[in-house]
Protein backbone atom coordinates (compact mmCIF):
# COMPACT_ATOMS: atom_id res chain seq x y z
CA UNK A 1 0.00 0.00 0.00
CA UNK A 2 1.37 3.72 -0.68
CA UNK A 3 -0.21 7.15 -1.60
CA UNK A 4 -1.96 7.40 -4.36
CA UNK A 5 -3.25 10.84 -4.20
CA UNK A 6 -4.15 13.73 -1.98
CA UNK A 7 -7.84 15.58 -2.46
CA UNK A 8 -8.58 19.19 -2.52
CA UNK A 9 -11.86 20.17 -2.35
CA UNK A 10 -12.84 23.57 -3.57
CA UNK A 11 -16.34 26.02 -4.92
CA UNK A 12 -15.22 25.59 -8.45
CA UNK A 13 -12.35 24.43 -10.55
CA UNK A 14 -11.33 28.40 -11.25
CA UNK A 15 -11.07 29.15 -7.37
CA UNK A 16 -9.19 25.76 -7.02
CA UNK A 17 -7.09 26.65 -9.55
CA UNK A 18 -6.17 30.16 -8.54
CA UNK A 19 -5.67 29.13 -4.77
CA UNK A 20 -3.26 26.46 -5.70
CA UNK A 21 -1.51 28.41 -8.03
CA UNK A 22 -1.21 31.25 -5.77
CA UNK A 23 0.04 29.27 -3.02
CA UNK A 24 2.69 26.89 -5.32
CA UNK A 25 3.19 29.16 -7.94
CA UNK A 26 1.70 26.44 -10.38
CA UNK A 27 -1.02 25.94 -12.31
CA UNK A 28 -2.99 22.88 -12.12
CA UNK A 29 -3.89 20.36 -15.41
CA UNK A 30 -6.95 19.96 -16.80
CA UNK A 31 -8.33 16.38 -15.82
CA UNK A 32 -11.47 15.77 -16.36
CA UNK A 33 -15.27 14.68 -15.54
CA UNK A 34 -16.44 11.90 -13.26
CA UNK A 35 -20.16 11.49 -14.71
CA UNK A 36 -21.14 8.70 -11.83
CA UNK A 37 -20.52 11.72 -8.73
CA UNK A 38 -20.99 14.55 -10.58
CA UNK A 39 -17.79 16.11 -10.28
CA UNK A 40 -14.92 16.91 -12.29
CA UNK A 41 -10.90 17.94 -11.26
CA UNK A 42 -8.01 19.35 -11.94
CA UNK A 43 -4.37 17.39 -11.60
CA UNK A 44 -0.98 18.11 -10.24
CA UNK A 45 2.22 16.00 -10.52
CA UNK A 46 3.86 14.68 -7.28
CA UNK A 47 6.37 12.45 -7.76
CA UNK A 48 6.31 9.38 -10.22
CA UNK A 49 3.38 7.98 -9.38
CA UNK A 50 1.68 10.81 -6.55
CA UNK A 51 -0.28 13.32 -7.84
CA UNK A 52 -2.69 16.08 -5.59
CA UNK A 53 -6.38 16.02 -7.29
CA UNK A 54 -8.72 19.43 -7.52
CA UNK A 55 -12.19 18.60 -6.91
CA UNK A 56 -15.25 20.33 -7.20
CA UNK A 57 -19.15 19.90 -8.38
CA UNK A 58 -19.38 19.73 -12.36
CA UNK A 59 -22.35 22.90 -13.02
CA UNK A 60 -22.71 20.82 -15.91
CA UNK A 61 -23.72 17.52 -14.75
CA UNK A 62 -26.93 16.30 -13.27
CA UNK A 63 -27.39 15.95 -9.65
CA UNK A 64 -26.09 11.79 -9.29
CA UNK A 65 -28.88 9.21 -7.81
CA UNK A 66 -26.44 8.56 -4.40
CA UNK A 67 -24.54 10.24 -2.14
CA UNK A 68 -21.21 12.26 -4.27
CA UNK A 69 -17.87 10.61 -2.77
CA UNK A 70 -15.48 12.58 -0.69
CA UNK A 71 -18.34 14.37 1.37
CA UNK A 72 -18.59 17.07 -1.42
CA UNK A 73 -22.80 17.02 -0.93
CA UNK A 74 -22.12 19.33 1.95
CA UNK A 75 -21.08 23.17 0.81
CA UNK A 76 -17.40 24.07 -0.32
CA UNK A 77 -17.03 27.23 0.98
CA UNK A 78 -13.35 27.69 0.21
CA UNK A 79 -10.22 25.57 -1.12
CA UNK A 80 -9.29 22.68 1.90
CA UNK A 81 -7.67 19.48 1.49
CA UNK A 82 -9.77 17.13 2.75
CA UNK A 83 -8.59 13.30 2.37
CA UNK A 84 -5.87 10.98 1.17
CA UNK A 85 -6.32 8.34 -0.96
CA UNK A 86 -4.05 4.96 -1.17
CA UNK A 87 -3.40 2.53 -3.52
CA UNK A 88 -3.40 -1.44 -2.96
CA UNK A 89 -3.82 -4.11 -5.32
CA UNK A 90 -6.58 -6.22 -3.69
CA UNK A 91 -9.36 -4.30 -2.54
CA UNK A 92 -11.47 -7.28 -1.62
CA UNK A 93 -8.94 -8.57 1.22
CA UNK A 94 -8.21 -5.00 2.55
CA UNK A 95 -12.41 -4.22 2.77
CA UNK A 96 -12.39 -7.67 4.30
CA UNK A 97 -10.76 -6.61 7.62
CA UNK A 98 -11.38 -2.76 7.40
CA UNK A 99 -14.43 -1.85 5.82
CA UNK A 100 -14.27 1.56 3.76
CA UNK A 101 -17.02 1.32 1.75
CA UNK A 102 -18.58 -0.04 -1.07
CA UNK A 103 -16.27 -0.98 -3.81
CA UNK A 104 -17.32 1.31 -6.80
CA UNK A 105 -16.01 0.94 -10.39
CA UNK A 106 -15.53 4.54 -11.91
CA UNK A 107 -13.90 5.62 -15.26
CA UNK A 108 -12.97 8.92 -16.61
CA UNK A 109 -11.68 8.64 -19.98
CA UNK A 110 -8.44 6.14 -20.66
CA UNK A 111 -8.66 5.98 -16.60
CA UNK A 112 -10.20 3.19 -15.02
CA UNK A 113 -10.07 2.09 -11.12
CA UNK A 114 -12.47 0.59 -8.07
CA UNK A 115 -12.69 3.08 -5.38
CA UNK A 116 -14.38 2.60 -1.62
CA UNK A 117 -17.33 4.88 -1.18
CA UNK A 118 -19.16 4.78 1.91
CA UNK A 119 -22.96 4.70 1.34
CA UNK A 120 -23.37 8.27 2.44
CA UNK A 121 -20.52 9.63 0.92
CA UNK A 122 -18.65 10.47 3.89
CA UNK A 123 -14.69 11.03 4.70
CA UNK A 124 -13.67 7.93 6.77
CA UNK A 125 -13.17 9.89 10.50
CA UNK A 126 -13.22 12.74 8.78
CA UNK A 127 -10.96 12.64 6.36
CA UNK A 128 -8.02 11.02 8.18
CA UNK A 129 -8.88 7.65 7.36
CA UNK A 130 -7.88 7.19 3.50
CA UNK A 131 -10.00 5.52 0.62
CA UNK A 132 -8.44 2.93 -1.10
CA UNK A 133 -8.16 2.55 -4.75
CA UNK A 134 -7.35 0.17 -7.12
CA UNK A 135 -6.50 1.04 -10.56
CA UNK A 136 -7.13 -1.17 -13.32
CA UNK A 137 -5.01 1.17 -15.83
CA UNK A 138 -2.07 3.40 -14.82
CA UNK A 139 -3.01 6.07 -12.70
CA UNK A 140 -2.91 10.25 -13.83
CA UNK A 141 0.70 10.39 -12.51
CA UNK A 142 2.03 9.48 -15.40
CA UNK A 143 0.52 11.26 -18.06
CA UNK A 144 0.89 14.85 -15.66
CA UNK A 145 4.05 17.35 -16.57
CA UNK A 146 6.90 17.62 -13.95
CA UNK A 147 6.25 21.22 -12.54
CA UNK A 148 8.70 21.17 -9.99
CA UNK A 149 6.30 20.05 -6.88
CA UNK A 150 7.69 16.86 -4.41
CA UNK A 151 5.41 15.81 -1.52
CA UNK A 152 7.66 15.95 1.77
CA UNK A 153 5.32 15.27 4.53
CA UNK A 154 1.52 14.55 5.35
CA UNK A 155 0.32 14.63 8.73
CA UNK A 156 -2.59 13.79 10.76
CA UNK A 157 -4.63 15.02 12.74
CA UNK A 158 -7.63 14.00 15.18
CA UNK A 159 -9.44 14.38 18.20
CA UNK A 160 -9.09 10.61 19.41
CA UNK A 161 -5.68 9.61 17.79
CA UNK A 162 -5.34 6.65 18.95
CA UNK A 163 -8.49 5.14 17.66
CA UNK A 164 -7.05 6.54 13.97
CA UNK A 165 -3.88 4.32 14.54
CA UNK A 166 -5.54 1.16 15.16
CA UNK A 167 -7.79 2.05 12.06
CA UNK A 168 -4.48 2.61 10.12
CA UNK A 169 -2.65 -0.49 11.49
CA UNK A 170 -5.03 -2.74 10.23
CA UNK A 171 -4.62 -1.63 6.64
CA UNK A 172 -1.67 -2.00 7.29
CA UNK A 173 -0.74 1.64 7.42
CA UNK A 174 2.65 3.31 9.26
CA UNK A 175 1.48 6.83 9.99
CA UNK A 176 2.14 8.96 13.17
CA UNK A 177 -1.60 10.43 14.21
CA UNK A 178 -1.72 13.56 16.12
CA UNK A 179 -3.89 15.51 18.44
CA UNK A 180 -6.30 18.58 17.45
CA UNK A 181 -9.98 19.53 18.37
CA UNK A 182 -11.02 18.48 14.56
CA UNK A 183 -9.57 16.09 12.32
CA UNK A 184 -7.48 17.78 9.58
CA UNK A 185 -4.85 17.24 6.98
CA UNK A 186 -1.64 19.25 6.53
CA UNK A 187 0.37 18.45 3.29
CA UNK A 188 4.09 20.07 3.09
CA UNK A 189 4.88 20.35 -0.54
CA UNK A 190 8.30 21.61 -1.74
CA UNK A 191 7.49 24.05 -4.71
CA UNK A 192 9.43 26.47 -7.28
CA UNK A 193 8.78 29.13 -4.20
CA UNK A 194 9.98 26.89 -1.46
CA UNK A 195 7.97 24.66 0.99
CA UNK A 196 4.20 25.28 1.22
CA UNK A 197 1.61 24.08 3.51
CA UNK A 198 -1.89 23.03 2.40
CA UNK A 199 -4.55 21.99 4.76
Amino acid sequence: MQLDHLVIAAPSLEIGAAWFEAKTGVLPQLGGKHTLMGTHNLLVKLGADTYLEIISLDPEAAPPARARWFGLDAPILEPRLIHWVVRCSNLEAVTMLEPLGQITPITRGDFSWRITIPQDGSLPLGGVIPTLIEWQSANPSSMLEERGLVLQKLELWHPQPARVQAHLQVLPLECVVLFAPLPKLIATLETPRGLVILE
